[in-house]
Order: C-alpha cells, then sequence, then structure tokens
C-alpha cells in the first residue's frame, strides 16, 4: 500500500512537470527570440527599424505567454490579467509594423491606429478595478471583440502587403525571383495559419483549457508557430529597390508615358552604344522634374 502510495505520488509529480513544461514553451520561444533580435538590433545596427518592430513583438508575445502561464499554473493576480489584456492587443499590430518594415512600405498610422485599444485598456482597466465602472466580464467581451477585429485586419493587409511585394520583386528581380520571393510565401502562410489558430481560441477562451491537458495542444502549436516566425524573420531581408513609389497611379502613370517619349526619342539620336546609360540618366531627370 505505501509503495502503490508513493508511485502515485511520482507519477503525479511527472504528470504536473511535463504540464508545466508544454504550457511554458511558447513563453520560453518567445524570450528567446526577444533576446535574439535585442543582441540583433543593438550589436549590428542592421537594418534597426526591421529588427526593432520584430522585437517588439516577441518582448509583447512575451508578456503575453507568460501571463497565459502563470493562468494555467492557477497564479492569478490584477497585473497578471492587466499586462495579458494589453499584450494580447499588441501582438498582431506589431507583427504587422514589422510586415511593413519588411516590405519597406511607406510610413502610415494604421499601426498606431491598430494600437489604440491596447492603450484604453492599459489606462481604463485599473481605473475600472478601482471605481468598479463596469464588470470584468464586459471588459473581456470587449477585449475578445477588438482581437478578432485586429486579427482579421492583419491577415487582410498583411496579405495583401505581402503579395504586392511580390509583385515587385518579380518584376525587378526576374532572374532570381525564387530565392526573393519564397521567404515571402513562407510568411503569408504563417500569417494566414496562426490568424486562424488565433481566432480559433479566441472563440474558445483560455477557461476552455482550464484544468486540463487540452492546455498543452495549443501550447504546443503556438509554440512551434512562433519558433518558425522567428526563424523566418531572421533569415529575411528583402532589397530597398522594391519600396514603393511616391506616386499617386495616374502620376507615375504620365511620369512612365514621358520618360518612354523621351526614350523613343533618344534611340534615333543616340548611338546603341550610349543609349542604355543616356536613358538611365534621362529617366532620372524627368522623375526629378516630375517630384518638383
Amino acid at each position: 500500500m505505501h509503495i502503490s502510495l508513493k508511485c502515485t505520488t511520482f507519477a503525479r509529480r511527472k504528470y504536473i512537470m511535463l504540464y508545466q513544461w508544454l504550457i511554458s514553451l511558447p513563453m520560453m520561444v518567445c524570450f528567446f527570440w526577444a533576446v535574439f533580435f535585442a543582441v540583433r538590433a543593438f550589436e549590428y545596427g542592421k537594418d534597426p527599424w526591421l529588427n526593432t518592430t520584430i522585437l517588439l513583438f516577441f518582448v509583447a508575445a512575451t508578456v503575453l505567454y507568460t501571463d497565459h502561464w502563470l493562468y494555467f499554473s492557477e497564479f492569478k493576480t490584477f497585473l497578471g490579467l492587466w499586462s495579458y489584456l494589453v499584450a494580447n492587443l499588441c501582438v498582431y499590430p506589431l507583427y504587422y509594423a514589422y510586415l511593413r518594415a519588411l516590405t519597406h512600405s511607406e510610413k502610415s498610422i494604421e499601426v498606431l491606429l491598430f494600437l489604440i485599444p491596447a492603450a484604453v485598456i492599459f489606462i481604463f482597466f485599473p481605473l475600472n478595478a478601482r471605481f468598479g465602472w463596469l464588470d470584468g466580464e464586459y471588459m473581456l467581451f470587449f477585449v475578445r471583440i477588438c482581437f478578432a477585429f485586429e486579427v482579421v485586419w492583419v491577415w487582410w493587409r498583411g496579405t495583401r502587403l505581402l503579395r504586392q511585394t511580390r509583385a515587385r520583386l518579380d518584376d525587378t528581380y526576374s532572374d532570381d525571383r525564387g530565392h526573393l520571393l519564397h521567404p515571402t510565401l513562407i510568411i503569408q502562410h504563417l500569417l494566414g495559419i496562426t490568424a486562424a489558430i488565433s481566432m480559433l481560441l479566441n472563440f474558445l477562451g483560455r477557461d476552455f483549457f482550464a484544468e486540463s491537458m487540452m492546455a498543452t495542444i495549443p501550447a504546443v502549436l503556438m509554440s512551434t508557430l512562433l519558433f518558425a516566425i522567428g526563424y523566418v524573420a531572421d533569415r529575411t531581408r528583402l532589397p530597398q529597390e522594391i519600396i514603393k513609389s511616391d506616386y499617386s497611379g495616374d502620376e507615375q502613370t504620365v511620369l512612365n508615358e514621358e520618360s518612354d517619349s523621351l526614350c523613343s526619342g533618344l534611340t534615333h539620336s543616340c548611338g546603341t552604344d550610349n543609349f542604355t546609360e543616356t536613358v538611365h540618366t534621362d529617366r532620372q531627370l524627368v522623375e526629378q522634374k516630375r517630384r518638383r
């Protein structure tokens, strides 16, 4: 009887250790990549904005999955819930900021608009806890609705951005397009899979997985996806030349027509040896003229 009790206790301890290790995997993966990109950002100094955005994403993800780990470890605090709600509304906007930095897209206030719900929760949540304006369930419902909207919006905008980037890469680097297009396609697939799983988990809620080994399933899935996101981000750099033009569509069409017209005239007046260099120079002159 005594031996049987000791075996049962030992098995239970092994079960708890395995459970704690599995649910901590996303936290450890995010922390690893946060440290990795922090070292890259501050030591090497290359692509500072690109490294900063992916660093901020993994910092927010580390906070989020630390809160998840505490929650499923039955260690629930006010600070943990507060940081969970804020970080939950930050991860997708920050990843979208990374996608814009990766594709050298034009500056936009879109990311700041995405972060407004997180700022509102950051300010309002402790005030609501102090004065009791709203029930906590209403707050959680608001966060889940905002999170679902962010996931859908970032998936749509991010996919559109990556497709446009592949089109520009295909036009500019046709000889080496496989090497450049493949990473953007992987990022698009990762974004789609992660968004779908995030929407499902957001719909089910954390309570659905509480007090059972079921919490280890999303933990393993998300840790795998997060490691893949960090690995691809580490190895993906796109050339600066794919940056979008500052012209609108009509202005760009007029510029192309003027430039092509000028090039046609130069074909008859220039020798073939100097034609390419002359056309390139005059295209730049036409562009500078249109900018003024």
